[in-house]
């Protein structure tokens, strides 16, 4: 394999920071397009223009990302466009010098199928790197530091590996766009071992459109530790995307803003995952959120820090949701300044919810905030829940209330029984619950008049622990 240094003849780079390079690294580059390596040895190289790797097989490396450093002087411009296949960039830093990136500003713009990225240091551009399209991409032990927009960009592409990685933005107003940002039909897409720091969103999953054909989808974070962004994470109109032993931990502005909102996505699953010291609640689950599993060692603690007390809740699943299911996780204030009010929250007219084997306790007001109506919902053996019923009764004809016994063992809230008609109207205006009737044995339903016919309902009653 032919590898050429860039400082010696016919290419004659100088490294020395005030000689533009350009031209003699470019030169470089193309001389190898069939196939072998550049080595740039330790030096400040100046560029003006982005350095084009078209070929096959090529290798750009460095002595390391300490001593070999590639200086962009110019705004807007790119400093690697990564075109070929089977290419490799490694031991060597880029840096944006004496200008602030804009738009344009990527330091590696990758197409090329094969493509390994290894032992680089990206500071100051606007986009870290960015994966446009072309499989079977690589990137590990990586730092991209000071961007502007985003760290890692995963634009329609599939099939990329990144691991240990530290993406930081440096404060809390770059990172506009995430410090990763999976857009548009991006499919498995692996990051291991990453921490993202700062910004103002840590992580964004999102596409122009909710189709099947053009969203993210089979995507996986392990061990990625989504921290301190101001306004948290987001996902949206993604879908089959997993989270192992991963961290949210931010949206510690203004009035506070989750850990992670899910808005419209389909089976997003997390294991082993921590959602934890957050600004409110520590992970939104919308009513467009479907099939969403919080799985064992998920934990929800601590939460609700800039919100205030009891003002947000460890997990937070919205009105209108459906097939959420919680398993084996952990929701408890415990360290820092945890005000989480419940541990859960299950939202009004939300429907095949499974909440069951959790440890609920530590939290301001209980363990589960349960306001939902829905009838297939499944709540059971939690910790700081302590007994739950439902059952089926009517207010005779010719009576306007009828006692029921809710069969627990505590007094429960008011806030805590649902109830539902199932038999058409029998005369009456209004079916309410009598809310000082509540105890420890009973509660009344009425009606504003005395029912035509027996009036069926359907009643559900929690009682939450702290």
């Amino acid at each position: 394999m032919a590898i050429i240094n860039v400082k010696n003849a016919p290419y004659n780079a100088v490294g020395d920071g005030v000689a533009d390079d350009t031209t003699a690294i470019q030169n470089a580059i193309s001389a190898v397009s069939a196939g072998g390596a550049v080595y740039i040895p330790s030096g400040n190289y100046k560029i003006s223009a982005v350095l084009n790797v078209t070929g096959q097989g090529v290798t750009i490396y460095g002595d390391n990302q300490y001593k070999t450093l590639i200086l962009q002087t110019v705004a807007n411009v790119g400093i690697f466009n990564n075109t070929g296949l089977f290419n490799a960039i490694q031991d060597l830093a880029m840096i944006y010098s004496g200008v602030t990136p804009t738009t344009g500003a990527i330091a590696i713009n990758s197409s090329g199928a094969n493509t390994n990225i290894k032992s680089v240091i990206i500071r100051n551009c606007d986009i870290g790197i960015r994966f446009s399209s072309g499989s079977a991409q690589m990137a590990t032990e990586f730092q991209i530091l000071n961007y502007e927009t985003t760290g890692l960009l995963f634009d329609s592409v599939n099939d990329i590996y990144c691991s240990q990685f530290v993406l930081n933005a440096g404060d809390l107003v770059r990172g506009r766009s995430g410090g990763v940002n999976l857009y548009n039909q991006c499919e498995a897409i692996n990051l291991t071992d990453g921490d993202v720091l700062l910004g103002v969103y840590s992580l964004i999953m999102d596409s122009p459109s909710n189709s099947i054909a053009a969203r993210p989808a089979y995507c996986s974070f392990t061990a990625v530790y989504f921290d301190s962004a101001a306004q948290g994470s987001t996902i949206n109109n993604s879908v089959e995307s997993t989270f192992v032993s991963s961290w949210f931990s931010g949206g510690r502005t203004g009035t506070g803003f989750a850990g992670l909102t899910l808005n419209t996505t389909d089976s997003i699953t997390f294991n082993g995952t921590r959602f934890f010291n957050n600004g409110a609640s520590g992970c939104v689950v919308s009513s467009n959120a479907k099939r969403t599993v919080f799985g064992t060692g998920t934990t929800f603690e601590s939460n609700s820090v800039t919100a205030g007390s009891g003002k947000a809740f460890g997990l937070d699943i919205q009105a209108g949701n459906t097939d959420t299911t919680v398993i084996g996780c952990i929701a408890q204030n415990r360290l820092y300044n945890g005000l989480q009010a419940y541990g859960i929250r299950v939202g009004a007219s939300t429907d095949r919810i499974v909440i069951q084997n959790n440890n609920l306790n530590g939290n301001i007001n209980g363990g589960i905030q349960y306001l939902s109506t829905g009838v297939e919902n499944y709540i059971s053996g939690n910790v700081g829940f302590r007994s739950q019923n439902q059952g089926f009764q009517y207010i005779p004809s010719g009576s306007n209330n009828i006692t029921v016994n809710h069969g627990l063992a505590v007094t429960p809230n008011p806030q805590d029984i649902s109830f539902s008609r199932t038999g058409a109207a029998t005369g009456e205006s209004y079916f309410w619950l009598d809310t000082t009737s509540v105890n420890a044995t009973s509660f009344t339903m009425h009606t504003n008049v005395n029912v035509t016919a027996n009036l069926p309902f359907v009643w559900q009653v929690h009682s939450l622990g702290s």
